[in-house]
């Protein structure tokens, strides 16, 4: 039969005529042989030896081998992952929008004998390690904490008659996940002139507004006395200042700054003030009890701090030199030296009492990676069991290669080159700690006090670790420890892309406790920001992914895959909620990306 070319690719090779005609192999036409190849590569994509759509992935899929969990976390009654490296795809649904690797749907497994069959993800390589994962938050009395600070915030309020508005609505995660459009977006649906009605701060109180809940963000007063609204402080952790020096080691004060009056914050307020108030509120307004050789400072030639040393933890003064341009290709300075004021941080100050309502918000990244941010937001901010946390998670090897473009175009990066980049974060992660970067399933197992250890040592919450910062599931374990489950909500900025505001703004609202009216967005300025379609101010709008090659994808793929597993089972595990999954156009969106994988 196969003495004569044939249209069957099957028939071709195993029918046992082929072999018994000159002994050879059938022939076959050069259709059918190309059907061959093309049947032996999806043979191989359906094995799992290839992951999305990069071939150079085959190649790479020993990079992380996941060996056996050592000795030691077998004594403490760990059970091993499921067998498989982070190469070998297991299939299974995610609760990620779009998983930096195509999986096909599978079948749940059989319902266990309490009748609960969606206790666990289906196919998922650590599922079996959900029975093993600690009971959340931990006692206080196990938790590491720093020295008490020389002021707190019963010290700043002990003689003052109204208190700062202290945030309760966090966003710790993460740059480059629509971070700036939610901002942008809820900062003006939330204001207080849409949620009470009025533009008139005596009107923001309980008897004009009742229980209805707004937001009055915190603000950066500049040299020139204007004010600049405050997306992020960087206070309890996450970053550093300009002059390389932690916010929270220059005290409480200088995230409440000096007591602001309230009509500051009405939309017609004159938003720039004459730098006479400016120098008022920096060396006259001063609390009587403050210990100025107590406040941290930079030491340099440019910030000039006064002999005495009175002047507002928060404001800052500064010596600038000459500007500087090339002039024919020489440098040449221009104008004269310049002194600057500004308030780095400004607080409203209320009475919580006659203006329940108010409430702040604070956008800082990598709040999550920080392992001292937790504990300082415990032990500083009043009734800590109340904060919200809203997390924005994104594709990890998206956010990774954006937010490294980003800092180059900014020119904060100096290695110019992703490939690079990637190469030494990758390798400075393995030499932290190789048995965790080889067995990644001790994220999920290891003792707190051991896991403490080791994200203490690698990781530091600070911008620019484009691999560290996208390990989402670290984040979740260092807050978790200390904050409830039910305190967070997990929102995935491609999800955030194809929703309308108002069903985004309600799914924040209805989290945080804020008053959301869908007449907000009839506002000009509110609509604008709140725009998610093409040509608005949809999230990512300025987003830089476009660049990666392929081997760049294939290894981030090889790196992220345990992590976006481990993440998986964490969040069904203690029931972390996350919004807008059971949207209409979410679920067509993800239905298209599961019909193109």
């Amino acid at each position: 039969q196969c003495g004569h070319r044939t249209q069957s690719p099957i028939a071709c090779f195993l029918a046992p005529r082929a072999r018994a005609q000159g002994g050879g192999m059938a022939r076959c036409d050069v259709g059918t042989v190309t059907t061959l190849v093309v049947f032996f590569l999806v043979g191989l994509f359906a094995g799992g030896r290839l992951r999305g759509s990069s071939l150079e992935t085959f190649a790479l899929t020993a990079v992380i081998p996941d060996a056996a969990i050592p000795d030691a976390a077998a004594a403490a009654g760990v059970a091993p992952a499921p067998p498989g490296s982070p190469g070998q795809e297991l299939a299974g649904t995610s609760l990620s929008p779009d998983k930096s690797h195509a999986v096909a749907p599978a079948k749940k497994p059989a319902a266990s004998a309490a009748g609960d069959d969606d206790s666990v993800p289906g196919g998922n390589r650590f599922a079996a390690l959900a029975a093993h994962l600690p009971k959340l938050p931990l006692p206080r009395d196990v938790l590491p904490r720093e020295r008490e600070p020389p002021t707190t915030m019963a010290h700043v309020t002990a003689n003052a008659s109204s208190e700062p508005l202290l945030p309760e609505i966090f966003v710790p995660c993460c740059a480059k996940t629509g971070t700036t459009f939610l901002w942008g977006c809820a900062s003006s649906a939330f204001r207080p002139s849409q949620v009470c009605g009025s533009n008139k701060a005596s009107e923001w109180d309980k008897a004009n507004c009742g229980s209805k809940r707004y937001v009055l963000p915190g603000f950066r007063i500049t040299p020139g006395g204007c004010r600049a609204e405050r997306k992020e402080y960087f206070f309890w952790g996450g970053g550093k200042g300009e002059d390389g020096t932690h916010y929270h080691n220059k005290g409480i004060r200088w995230l409440t700054g000096s007591p602001t009056p309230l009509y500051y914050w009405q939309r017609n307020a004159r938003a720039c003030h004459a730098s006479k108030d400016l120098e008022k509120m920096c060396y006259e307004d001063l609390p009587s009890d403050i210990d100025f050789s107590l406040i941290k400072r930079a030491k340099n030639k440019i910030e000039q701090v006064p002999e005495d040393g009175r002047m507002h933890p928060a404001c800052k003064k500064l010596k600038l030199p000459p500007r500087s341009m090339l002039v024919n290709g020489v440098k040449k300075l221009i104008g004269k030296e310049r002194v600057t004021l500004e308030m780095e941080c400004a607080l409203p100050w209320l009475d919580k009492r006659k203006y329940p309502g108010a409430m702040n918000m604070d956008f800082t990244p990598n709040h999550m990676q920080d392992p001292k941010t937790p504990m300082r937001l415990w032990d500083n901010v009043p009734n800590p069991q109340r904060i919200k946390f809203v997390v924005t998670l994104r594709n990890p090897l998206k956010r990774a290669y954006s937010e490294w473009s980003m800092f180059v175009k900014w020119n904060w990066e100096r290695v110019r080159n992703f490939g690079r980049k990637l190469d030494m974060e990758v390798d400075k992660l393995r030499s932290c700690n190789s048995t965790i970067f080889a067995n990644t399933s001790l994220v999920l197992t290891l003792p707190h006090e051991e896991f403490s250890v080791y994200h203490s040592k690698c990781f530091t919450g600070q911008a620019m670790e484009y691999v560290r910062n996208s390990m989402y599931i670290i984040g979740f374990r260092n807050m978790m420890r200390v904050f409830s489950a039910d305190q967070f909500l997990v929102i995935w900025s491609e999800d955030m892309q194809v929703v309308p505001a108002a069903d985004l703004l309600r799914a924040f609202a209805d989290f945080t406790g804020l008053t959301f009216d869908p007449a907000s967005l009839e506002d000009r300025v509110t609509a604008s920001r709140c725009r998610t379609g093409k040509g608005g101010s949809r999230p990512n709008h300025q987003s830089f992914d476009k660049g990666m090659t392929q081997r760049e994808a294939a290894l981030l793929r090889e790196i992220f895959a345990p992590y976006e597993d481990m993440l998986e089972v964490w969040l069904k595990h203690y029931g972390v909620k996350v919004a807008l999954k059971d949207h209409p156009n979410v679920i067509a969106r993800r239905e298209r990306l599961r019909l193109r994988s």
